[in-house]
């Protein structure tokens, strides 16, 4: 009990995340499982420090050489007890060459760069849905954009091959708005012009250990107004069809199988077309604007959603197997009808070993004041006992 006590409360000598600039709700969320925290960022501290890092590194994490110099003097990093995380795509990269170079469980920096290369992440992709691939063409010169988009066909979406974060993406609903493009991109550029996928778009946050991969669940993306390409919030959660619910496991699990992600967190956007669901694009990092969940992996505990506002809503403790978090009550987001699916694949395991939901909340997520879910109750293997005959 005093070990899982210490656990539980970080008090204990558990395996040490290396944390690339986290945020503060990161660093709680590793310490509460029982992880040992090493703070990576360059200049002066950050508010990280301020939420409990045992430990920080000033480095600058995205100089390979330096970052592998500093965390490679851990002791913890030298027993392998240990693992670098990187929580966006530029981190997790860094992360991922840090994790091959110093000989640490991880996924490997092949995997997270397959994932940011669009071009060859669509091609893979249209392999899973081969009956109605996704329509796309590389483009190497903003002068061919009219060309091109005429090829694929109006609308259409023109994105940077290497970008993340909706960086350069723009939608051209007709030919009148590809002289603006032009203009915009550089003139030697690398560029991916691919058919507009129409239907609501979800972002499925998953974490794989071992190759396999958990679905955590997934939320509706709020679109913009007119031809915006930006998100304005998140719907939470989101009810589906049993077989569109499986659908999109298929499709996230076998692009992270085809770009070979085996280990920590992923998010991948889906659009929910009339032929199925078709990828956006996939990420080996959580979602940097609303998520802050670790990775499960041999060596360091899997890091449940942090209750910090205002980007992650707070998961319900089971009060039975495992004390309240403080700060936990109520979700923050509309409450799901009594009819509907799934969100995720993930269920409490018996006895229940901790969080009984979660969720990420937007700023249009409403504050849901319903009733607590019910307290989990330990099955028990025994038979009843008998009552003796008079």
């Amino acid at each position: 009990m005093t070990g899982e006590r210490e656990r539980v409360n970080g008090t204990g000598r558990g395996p040490t995340a290396v944390l690339l600039s986290p945020r503060p709700a990161v660093v709680a969320a590793a310490r509460r499982v029982g992880a040992r925290t090493v703070v990576v960022a360059p200049g002066p501290p950050v508010p990280s420090d301020r939420e409990g890092a045992e430990r920080r590194v000033p480095a600058d994490w995205r100089d390979h050489r330096r970052l592998v110099g500093a965390v490679g003097r851990l002791e913890a990093v030298r027993r392998g007890h240990a693992r670098v995380f990187g929580f966006d795509p530029a981190a997790a990269l860094a992360a991922a060459r840090a994790n091959e170079a110093l000989s640490l469980p991880g996924t490997p920096a092949a995997a997270v760069t397959a994932l940011m290369d669009k071009a060859a992440l669509r091609a893979r992709s249209n392999a899973l849905h081969a009956a109605r691939p996704v329509s796309f063409v590389r483009c190497g010169r903003a002068a061919l954009l009219p060309f091109l988009a005429g090829l694929i066909g109006f609308p259409c979406v023109v994105k940077p091959r290497a970008g993340a974060l909706g960086e350069g993406v723009r939608l051209l609903a007709g030919p009148a708005g590809v002289a603006t493009a032009v203009r915009d991109y550089p003139e030697v550029t690398d560029l991916l012009v691919q058919e507009y996928l129409e239907g609501p778009e979800l972002a499925v946050e998953a974490v794989s250990r071992g190759g396999r991969h958990r679905i955590l669940g997934w939320t509706r993306r709020i679109p913009g107004p007119g031809t915006a390409t930006t998100a304005t919030g998140y719907d939470l959660p989101v009810a589906l069809a049993a077989g569109t619910a499986e659908a999109v496991r298929a499709l996230v699990r076998g692009v992270l199988d085809l770009a070979g992600h085996r280990d920590g967190p992923s998010h991948t956007e889906v659009v929910l077309t009339p032929h199925g669901p078709r990828l956006v694009e996939a990420h080996a990092s959580p979602e940097p604007r609303s998520s802050s969940s670790c990775s499960a992996s041999p060596t360091a505990p899997t890091c449940s959603p942090s209750p910090s506002p205002p980007d992650w809503a707070c998961p319900t403790r089971c009060t039975t197997c495992a004390p309240p978090t403080p700060g936990c009550g109520t979700w923050t987001s509309r409450p799901a009808p009594a009819s509907s699916g799934p969100t995720g694949d993930w269920q409490p395991p018996a006895p229940c070993r901790g969080w009984s939901g979660c969720g990420w909340r937007s700023r249009r997520a409403r504050r849901y004041a319903g009733p607590r879910p019910a307290r989990c109750t330990t099955p028990t293997s025994s038979p009843p006992p008998r009552r003796r005959s008079p």
